[in-house]
């Protein structure tokens, strides 16, 4: 039995499209009356309004622009950046206009804005019918059915965890992701073409067993962008002059507030699971970046397995709203970047690349402007393509290829054999441009002066501190002693990553005649190779946490990695057996593909958690008081929120004199259980450290990590370093105040 394809709706006959578009608007239109009228039926609001606003609007505008048959990667991760700049460029204008993102305004105006798109649709590709069906006896195969087990698994874990104190489910959930990938690799587990969906599940599961832990939200950027979401909630507007780097992006300030009313969805919930979820795309996005260029679909299934099983994928990067939803867009510019063939005509493209760029400058500060860099470090090889010396230049870098033919659409020059991409100057000009407006007249410029801060420093220091330990985040976590011999061995398999991905790119430049990766491809993982080499190498150069600017870099650089791990194990086996060529090869895929899972295994803490060493995991290691010291226990609840925490800080909120200061012993980034969830005013809280710190009248606050695990900590923001001390030592500084507040898990004293 054969179903139409979801995945392509834009290839449907253009009335089955308005059918079912209208059907899911009138769906949720009424589940919505239904909640007004008291009679809630559970999920059904929230899954009829994802689907309406992460899908519709963005495969509506696919029609428009008449784009087809691009397969479903290409189709789903376009329809959902289109979908979220549409809301997000339908909430600024609302709020532009009428100075309010209520729910009525917001009801209003995106059921008419898809009624818009629904008349253009019909207008426009009316006469489009091409679909593309599913059929259902593969889907519900064996295979895909014990791998959609997965995710429910990852679900009833951390409910396990949360409330039965068993990580059992979520092991054995690890394990079986571990499993899977081998039974991938080694062998004829599941059909290529569901490549893309064993990713996505992987990816998924792994996300959401770390961001459904507690029933609060992770301790991380997410506190100050829960803040500012908050804030446009309640006042029903976004007011774009408050001071403050994540005042400036919309996927907190807009996407929020419509997500919260549409959804009938606490924002917590918004933030651990609907974030997450759009996040987790990127992953097949990936998977297709690399399909594109290496042409072979186990290759990049594990380079794409690689890219979610670096820790940031599933523990960082979803915390970080603003940049899970950056790297959507991102992800979906590089498509376009690195497109081999002429599948999109040159005006849509055209209109795909304005639109992913701005929401991309709107969505992360960060992330835009290493984009904006990298864009201007590839047009140095394409702009000056045609000067001789420059020529010479790249041409020792990037051989000629005699084979290869070249049309006018896919070279900068008519004469030129290399493997070019247009990339416009006149986009890279429009794309700088928008960059520095936005970010110097919204939030008072307060990302703009942070920008120009940190190249300030960078440039005063370059010569003075170059590799000092002292002031570079990435030469501090390389030369940084580890706690156990797991935690070291562990950093020999991230030393090991980065050396395959060298070892991949100089291989690719060698054999670049035989490879299919285009110049801009190149050029643009050299940019990030630098990026890299700078954050362990320039002092002060934080533009992002290292973690997070290798995660980023895989986005280009994971298939290096894949080319330059069999490139070593060839030579292994090379030296040491005569096996044949081809048998080499897929042993090096193998044994390669193993390396890869043990990487999974120790970035999980799956590992640690066995062998009982120090806990890394917030999700399957809450067992920090039998097994970690007090540095563990400093990390685990510098994440983790405790419900005792939240109730003695709703108490405080409640009852504090105005004015009055707060003091902590642990600088848990944001304080949430004092700001989100009391919501005290964070300039009145203060912290100390040690025993001569100066407590003066107010209020100290003490966590369940100082009254019961007995720890406290310091954090140095500019090497994301702790300073952990035992509680104790502190104990004169408290033995004179009074108890005003306890509930055996936190109190709090008047000092």
């Amino acid at each position: 039995m054969k179903i139409l394809n979801p995945l392509q709706m834009n290839d449907w006959d253009i009335k089955e499209t308005l059918i079912l578009v209208i059907s899911i608007q009138l769906g949720l239109l009424g589940s919505i009356g239904l909640d007004f009228i008291g009679f809630n039926i559970p999920i059904l609001r929230q899954l009829l309004g994802f689907i309406y606003l992460i899908f519709i609007p963005g495969m509506l505008i696919l029609r428009i622009l008449k784009l087809h048959d691009m397969g479903s990667i290409k189709t789903v991760l376009f329809s959902i950046g289109l979908s979220l700049s549409t809301l997000m460029a339908t909430g600024f204008f609302i709020n532009l206009a009428f100075s309010s993102l209520s729910f009525d305004y917001l009801i209003f105006s995106l059921n008419l804005v898809s009624l818009i798109l629904c008349l253009l649709c019909y207008l426009i590709d009316g006469d489009y019918s091409k679909p593309t069906y599913i059929d259902l006896n593969e889907l519900f195969s064996a295979p895909i059915l014990f791998l959609c087990i997965i995710p429910f698994m990852s679900i009833f874990g951390t409910y396990s965890v949360n409330f039965k104190d068993s990580n059992l489910i979520l092991m054995l959930m690890i394990l079986i992701i571990a499993i899977v990938v081998l039974l991938i690799c080694f062998d004829t587990f599941l059909s290529p073409k569901y490549y893309p969906l064993a990713i996505w599940i992987v990816a998924i599961s792994l996300i959401w067993h770390n961001t459904l832990i507690s029933s609060y939200i992770i301790v991380g950027d997410s506190v100050e962008e829960y803040f500012f979401s908050n804030l446009a909630i309640k006042s029903s507007f976004w007011n774009w002059t408050i001071k403050g780097t994540y005042n400036s992006v919309l996927c907190n300030v807009i996407l929020a507030p419509i997500f919260y009313h549409i959804l009938n969805l606490d924002l917590t919930w918004i933030f651990k699971i609907v974030y997450p979820l759009l996040f987790s795309f990127v992953s097949i996005g990936v998977y297709y970046i690399t399909l594109q260029s290496i042409k072979n679909t186990k290759f990049s299934f594990l380079s794409s397995f690689l890219f979610i099983s670096v820790s940031p994928f599933y523990e960082t990067i979803p915390l970080i709203t603003k940049q899970s939803i950056a790297e959507i867009f991102l992800v979906s510019l590089v498509m376009l970047l690195t497109e081999n063939n002429n599948a999109i005509n040159k005006t849509s493209k055209s209109i795909l690349y304005i639109i992913f760029s701005m929401s991309l400058i709107v969505s992360h500060y960060g992330t835009s402007y290493l984009f904006m860099f990298s864009l201007v470090f590839v047009s140095f090889f394409l702009l000056f393509e045609k000067s001789p010396k420059i020529n010479k230049l790249v041409e020792r870098f990037f051989p000629i290829s005699n084979n290869m033919s070249t049309t006018h659409n896919d070279t900068i020059s008519t004469h030129s054999h290399r493997k070019y991409d247009i990339i416009s100057p006149n986009f890279i000009l429009l794309f700088i441009t928008f960059t520095l407006a936005w970010f110097i007249y919204i939030s008072n410029s307060s990302v703009f002066s942070i920008i120009m801060h940190l190249g300030k420093n960078i440039v005063n220091t370059i010569f003075i501190d170059f590799f000092s330990p002292e002031s570079s985040r990435g030469l501090y976590l390389i030369t940084r002693n580890e706690t156990s011999l797991l935690r070291t061995l562990n950093k020999i398999l991230y030393f090991t990553i980065q050396f395959f991905i060298i070892i991949g790119y100089i291989h690719t430049i060698k054999h670049y005649n035989k490879s299919r990766y285009s110049t801009t491809y190149m050029c643009l993982s050299l940019f990030w190779l630098i990026i890299l080499f700078s954050a362990i190498a320039i002092s002060g150069f934080a533009v992002m946490d290292p973690h997070r600017l290798f995660h980023l870099s895989l986005i280009l650089l994971s298939p290096f990695s894949v080319i330059g791990g069999i490139t070593v194990c060839k030579l292994f086996f090379n030296y040491f057996t005569n096996i044949k060529s081809s048998v080499r090869v897929r042993y090096s895929f193998n044994l390669l593909s193993v390396f890869f899972v043990i990487f999974l295994l120790f970035n999980t803490g799956f590992v640690y958690e066995v062998a009982k060493d120090h806990p890394s995991s917030i999700s399957i290691s809450q067992r920090t008081t039998q097994h970690g010291d007090i540095i563990d226990k400093a990390s685990f609840y510098g994440q983790y929120i405790v419900t005792q925490d939240v109730f003695s800080g709703k108490w405080l909120g409640e009852n504090i004199v105005n004015g009055s200061y707060i003091y902590k012993g642990d600088r848990v980034q944001g304080s949430p259980s004092l700001t989100i969830y009391s919501n005290v005013d964070k300039s009145s809280i203060k912290f100390f450290d040690n025993s001569t710190a100066a407590i003066g009248d107010g209020y100290i606050y003490l966590s369940y990590l100082n009254l019961v695990e007995g720890t406290g900590f310091n954090f140095n923001n500019t090497l994301q370093q702790k300073t952990v001390y035992e509680f104790t030592d502190v104990r004169d500084l408290l033995k004179d105040k009074n108890a005003i507040y306890n509930n055996g898990g936190s109190k709090i004293l008047l000092s």
